[in-house]
């Protein structure tokens, strides 16, 4: 699988327990998907991803808990340990939420509804219950919330999103 046909959904942080579970540290601002997931896919290096057979999987917000079938103790889940978890696109429930891995975002010009630079999105900001985009401008730097409301459209190709933002958000923050 590759990394274009999924989402990146989050990274393992820690062992559980001495049954090889393990805790995945899903990303904010995720789409909805089921927890009858039969595969996740792991980034173990260069190239295509890596299915893992899900086994169990429990809960679905911040840190969830997850177990591969071929990891039957600490040791061997202990490998998996700091590696990016991606689910394939096919899997997720609400395909109004658009499917971008905003981390594949970082460097596009980001515009106003009108078409007007706003400036360069240099990082994306994790916070707890709000991530950000950290925007350099021309003159200042601006921090616009990650809201699917907001976006407007997002072009792959030219690498550019724009944006319907509030009035006045963009003179808040600078």
């Amino acid at each position: 699988m590759y990394k274009e046909h999924c989402i990146l959904i989050g990274k393992i942080g820690k062992t559980i327990g001495h049954n090889g579970h393990l805790a995945l540290h899903l990303q904010h601002n995720l789409p909805e998907f089921s927890q009858e997931v039969t595969f996740l896919h792991l980034d173990l290096g260069p190239g295509e991803l890596v299915p893992f057979s899900v086994e169990e999987l429990s809960g679905l917000h911040g840190s969830v808990r997850v177990k591969f079938n071929l990891a039957n103790g600490v040791e061997e889940a202990a490998i998996l340990v700091g590696k990016e978890v991606y689910l394939s696109k096919e899997e997720v429930l609400n395909t109004d939420t658009p499917l971008i891995d905003y981390t594949t975002v970082i460097g596009w010009d980001l515009l106003t509804l009108s078409k007007e630079p706003i400036g360069v999105l240099t990082e994306i900001i994790t916070m707890p219950g709000q991530d950000l985009f950290s925007v350099q401008g021309k003159e200042k730097n601006h921090l616009i919330p990650i809201h699917e409301d907001f976006m407007v459209e997002i072009n792959e190709k030219e690498q550019f999103i724009i944006l319907d933002l509030p009035e006045g958000l963009l003179e808040i923050n600078a």
